[in-house]
């Protein structure tokens, strides 16, 4: 029977099977769409999450947490608990500074939510005067990207221009937001006393208004001679000895007083905010983020590139360290998808070419980038992106795609070999398990599902892995029942063709040249990630065809079809020794196959066929074994001997170290203590690895732990290296930091 000719029945799959372009086409268009899709969709650390709460901060240097919590947080959480959609109030006094947390009830407008908390705040008006004004803030999806710590022997004030210049440069290539930590304001301090406040009849508010009114340009309206001009009067400039100068007060007897003459006048940092540190010195934090709308991998990029411009322009002794780049992790995850899949796909074809044949496996095989390409078509059309979710449940669902595929075409091998026609086999195959193999996918989604229905922002996270099963599963079914059994009919069927064939040559010398450009174009890093016979491979061929351009494209595409050539000719020769028809218009069965299938069968009939009757005329002790088996399991989890982790987390690569100082403390003191928990940091780095690095970098954080801002309390966070590519653990890292931790008291 030829391919083309319908054996009388009906259907998407008669058609895909006996139609002589419909599976290649389909085949192309989801290879295409797939990768449009890929390259549409986001790359990012976690799944998109949208935040349903709004934080209302007030600062109030010197304030305890009892006054925060009376003059503050009583006052201002009447005024906003009550507003449209609120499900749940959190108030929080500390030291120094207030914050009230409203959490919002799904589906509201959340726009409209802070327009309402900041009319009702602007009622308020009983806050201490020496509070700051109340800050209102919305949270809205800022994904991190790097975080850069700049340091060195300069002062807070030098290192402020070159974080700055970092982030408008940054800013300029296409970042979207950058933060800063330990950056200090700078101000003007006035002291002023009580004496002469009094003597002169002034209050604080007196001298402030001012201050302000003279340091401010402010127009004074136009001119009009000739040529009409606006005039506009210029304050003095900024510095202490121009404010030393502004005019207080006027006496009678027509002397003025001057700001200077009642009061020193001092230019400094903020003393009550957050400072960073970094091996004794002054550090400033930079953290890179990227909007929802923004790709992590290209704004990773960015950030890489533009570290490699500036590496000569800095002054030699000024440091920039990148630490804490989300983008690595993804890639690596990337990567462990590739080389499971590659994996995978490299075994199967093995297996099945081994109990099946080689052309099965092949196309079983091939179904493998098909769906995943198919399923990032359904993905981008539900808004999903490229992250550690996704690419877990992409990772997971690399079996479910084999496992279709491979009962499909082991069902059409069984009705070929019983001596059905090819086409009338894979249509056979694609019909006959239809049913079962949609019934078991139907039953992996309502597995999955479920976590749908899940709440809150775990949710959010969660939710991105049963969307992507659904596609994995929607696409494989596509690919099992429309694609493979066209293919598998096409390849069972005989070919008369005799001889060359350059059609088959072009096809094999694309199939070989496309992923040799590819391992040829990728970059130095992510050879070295995959590392290996890779990285050597990749280093060989850059040594060899380095500095050769075009000329080196051309030396793949030759070495290419110069392969696709070698193929053909031996598919030719055998073509031409083989007499198809004097085998029933089937391939003659090669001495190996004879051999094996021989040999398989001999274990089936005797050794596997015994067991099989013994278990089942001594169905009770079988029964039993079981039941033993069971129990020796039970027995091993109870007692100990194996362990159970619900859900095993991975080795963490940073951490925390809190401090919680004694109120009251001085500045240089704390600041001494935490110089000094730093250094010992570094010491365990030489006393646990010896030679090999395993700390990125660290930051020391004075007046912030957490949510906590206050005078007596500082953090420390440590980065360490990938745990990929060190020896040491972070658990013996982590014990032996908190033996070499001193009694600080």
């Amino acid at each position: 029977m030829r391919r083309f000719e319908k054996a009388g029945r009906s259907g998407a799959v008669s058609f895909f099977v006996h139609h002589p372009n419909a599976a290649n086409l389909l085949m192309i268009l989801l290879l295409i769409g797939g990768l449009f899709s890929l390259s549409r969709m986001n790359s990012q650390f976690f799944p998109t999450l949208e935040t349903d709460t709004i934080r209302v901060s007030v600062t109030w240097s010197g304030a305890s947490a009892e006054d925060v919590e009376a003059s503050i947080l009583e006052v201002i959480e009447p005024k906003i608990r009550f507003v449209d959609g609120v499900k749940e109030v959190d108030s929080y006094a500390r030291e120094g500074s207030g914050s009230i947390t409203l959490e919002f009830k799904p589906g509201t407008n959340m726009q409209t939510a802070l327009r309402d908390i900041e009319a009702n705040i602007d009622t308020v008006t009983t806050l201490p005067d020496q509070a700051d004004e109340p800050e209102v803030s919305y949270r809205q999806f800022r994904d991190d990207v790097a975080r850069l710590i700049v340091t060195g022997p300069f002062s807070e004030s030098a290192l402020r221009e070159f974080a700055k210049g970092i982030r408008d440069d940054l800013i300029d290539r296409g970042i979207d937001t950058v933060e800063f930590t330990g950056m200090r304001d700078e101000e003007f301090h006035v002291g002023l006393s009580d004496y002469d406040l009094r003597r002169l009849g002034l209050t604080i508010k007196d001298v402030a208004d001012q201050i302000s009114l003279n340091s401010r340009d402010q127009p004074s309206g136009k001119t009009q001679d000739g040529i009409e001009k606006q005039v506009r009067t210029l304050a003095v400039e900024e510095t202490p000895e121009s404010l030393s100068r502004i005019e207080i007060k006027s006496q009678t007897d027509g002397s003025s007083v001057e700001l200077g003459d009642i009061a020193p006048i001092q230019r400094r940092l903020d003393p009550d905010a957050v400072q960073g540190r970094m091996l004794q010195q002054a550090a400033i934090q930079v953290t890179v983020r990227r909007a929802e709308s923004s790709d992590s991998l290209e704004a990773s990029g960015i950030v890489n590139e533009y570290l490699k411009e500036v590496a000569g322009k800095f002054p030699p002794t000024l440091q920039v360290i990148q630490y804490d780049a989300r983008s690595e992790a993804l890639v690596e995850r990337i990567l462990l998808l590739v080389k499971n899949a590659a994996s995978g796909l490299l075994l199967v074809m093995m297996i099945l070419a081994l109990f099946l044949n080689i052309r099965t496996a092949l196309w079983v095989g091939a179904g493998i980038p098909i769906a995943m390409l198919a399923a990032c078509i359904v993905m981008l059309a539900l808004g999903q992106t490229i992250n550690m979710i996704s690419l877990f449940a992409f990772i997971m669902m690399l079996g479910i795609i084999v496992d279709d595929a491979i009962v499909v075409g082991e069902e059409a091998t069984t009705r070929f070999q019983a001596g059905m026609p090819g086409p009338v086999a894979a249509e056979g195959a694609g019909t006959r398990m239809l049913m079962p193999v949609t019934a078991a996918s139907l039953t992996t989604v309502a597995a999955f599902s479920p976590i749908l229905l899940i709440g809150d922002t775990i949710g959010q996270i969660m939710g991105a892995m049963p969307i992507v099963v659904i596609s994995v599963l929607i696409a494989s079914l596509v690919e099992c029942f429309f694609i493979l059994p066209g293919h598998l009919a096409h390849s069972m069927t005989p070919n008369h063709h005799r001889g060359w064939n350059v059609q088959r040559v072009i096809v094999i010398g694309l199939i070989l040249v496309t992923p040799m450009i590819l391992f040829y174009g990728m970059s130095e890093e992510l050879a070295q990630k995959f590392g290996g016979f890779v990285e050597a491979g990749w280093s060989w061929i850059h040594a060899n065809l380095a500095g050769r351009g075009m000329q080196a494209f051309l030396w793949i595409i030759g070495i290419g079809f110069a392969l696709a050539c070698m193929c053909e000719f031996v598919l030719a020769r055998r073509s031409l020794k083989r007499d198809i028809r004097a085998n029933a218009l089937r391939p003659k069965e090669s001495a190996f196959r004879r051999g094996f299938d021989n040999g398989f069968s001999a274990f089936k009939d005797g050794p596997f066929r015994k067991l099989v009757s013994i278990s089942y005329n001594w169905r009770y002790t079988t029964l039993a074994l079981c039941a033993a088996s069971m129990i020796l399991v039970v027995g091993a989890l109870k007692g100990g001997r194996v362990g159970f982790v619900f859900f095993p987390s991975a080795e963490a690569e940073s951490i925390n170290i809190s401090l919680v100082f004694n109120v009251g403390i001085l500045e240089q003191d704390a600041t001494r203590i935490v110089d000094q928990i730093e250094t010992i940091v570094y010491d365990t780095e030489k006393q646990v690895g010896g030679d090999e690095q395993l700390v990125v970098g660290s930051f020391v954080t004075l007046g912030k732990s957490g949510y906590a801002t206050a005078d007596n309390v500082a953090s420390l966070r440590i980065r360490l290296t990938s745990s990929e590519v060190r020896s040491v653990r972070t658990p013996v890292f982590q014990n032996a930091l908190r033996r070499n931790l001193p009694k600080v008291a």
